[in-house]
Parts: C-alpha cells; sequence; structure tokens
C-alpha cells in the first residue's frame, strides 16, 4: 500500500504577507498614521489658541474690575474734595462775617448780605462742579470697564470657536486621510485583479 503524500501549501500570489504587497500596505499604514498626527496637530493647535483666547478674556475681566475700583475711587475723591472745598468756602464766609461784623455793619441785610450770598453761591456753584467732574471721570471708567467686560466676552467666544474649529479640522484630515487610503487601497486592488488576469 503507497501513502498518498499531500503537497504542502505554499502561499499564494494575493497573500497580503509576500514582499509585493508590503510597500502597498506600509504606503496605506503611513498614510493613515500621517492623517492621524496632522489631526491631532490640528487639535492641540486649537486647544492652545482656545487656552491663549481664554487667558486674554481673563485679563480684560480683571481690567475691567480695576476699573470699576477706579470708578469708585473716583466717586469717593470727589466727595472728599466737594466736602474740603465746602469747608474752605464755609471759613471764607465765616472770614467775611466776621471782617463786616468787626467794622460794624449788620450781614444779615444791605451789601454784606448781598456779598455772604454771592459768596455761598459761587461755592455751591464749585462744589456741583467738582461732583460733576467725578462722575464724569467715574462714568469714563466705567465705559471702559464695559468695553473689557466686552473683550473678554468675544475673547471666550473666539475660545469656544477655536476649539470647535480644531475639532472640525482634525475630523475632517482624519476623514480625507482615511479616504485618500481607501482609495488608494482600492485602485491597487484593482490594478492587481488586471495585472493577475493578464498573467
Amino acid at each position: 500500500m503507497r501513502l498518498k503524500v499531500k503537497p504542502v501549501a505554499t502561499p499564494s500570489k494575493t497573500s497580503i504577507f509576500n514582499s509585493g504587497n508590503t510597500g502597498v500596505y506600509a504606503s496605506l499604514f503611513t498614510s493613515v498614521l500621517g492623517a492621524a498626527t496632522s489631526a491631532y496637530g490640528q487639535r492641540l493647535q486649537g486647544e492652545a489658541e482656545a487656552r491663549r483666547l481664554q487667558f486674554n478674556a481673563n485679563v480684560a475681566e480683571d481690567n475691567a474690575k480695576n476699573a470699576e475700583y477706579g470708578a469708585e475711587d473716583a466717586i469717593k475723591r470727589g466727595k472728599h474734595e466737594e466736602r474740603k472745598y465746602r469747608q474752605r468756602v464755609n471759613l471764607f464766609i465765616g472770614k467775611q462775617r466776621a471782617a463786616f461784623g468787626g467794622s460794624g455793619v449788620d450781614v444779615t441785610t444791605g451789601a454784606p448780605a448781598d456779598v455772604i450770598a454771592e459768596s455761598i453761591r459761587h461755592g455751591e456753584d464749585d462744589a456741583a462742579t467738582i461732583r460733576y467732574n467725578a462722575a464724569v471721570e467715574a462714568w469714563s471708567i466705567k465705559a471702559g470697564a464695559a468695553g473689557y467686560r466686552g473683550k473678554a466676552l468675544l475673547s471666550r467666544m473666539d475660545a469656544e470657536g477655536a476649539a470647535l474649529s480644531s475639532e472640525i479640522a482634525a475630523g475632517s484630515t482624519l476623514l480625507t486621510g482615511l479616504g485618500t487610503a481607501t482609495t488608494n487601497y482600492a485602485l491597487w486592488r484593482q490594478d492587481r485583479k488586471k495585472s493577475n488576469g493578464n498573467s
């Protein structure tokens, strides 16, 4: 009785491990890896931009708070200056009354009363001007604070946009890379079938 020996199967020409295919698969792998790396880089860049914009927003918020403190300080300084000015006016009016009274003149009627009334009126006008100037300064500083808050809001919106944009760009890069690799693989398979059919 004779034993039949079965021949050992050899790898076919279409095996993915034969030397002719290795370059193709290496090329496909590097294409996908390149797309993934590029997508990851885009994502990191977007995150860095978002962090930078968020930092700018925080700086603008701090500037707004400092401006508001400056506005409060302007009002306080204005009140202090007004109070000091009124004290000087009252001291001046007191000296006027003393001078008139020392001369034996009645300060409640006539020209002395008119002079004192005019000093009081000018003092009130000047005190109102001091108060008004402090209010205008405070308003101007508060307007600057509002501008800083607007910058902070825009920076935060830009930060969100940068993060989203980088995610979209990374996804697009990855999909494009995968699509290119898939197309190249399909074209290679098609060429391979044609060349196997011709041999």
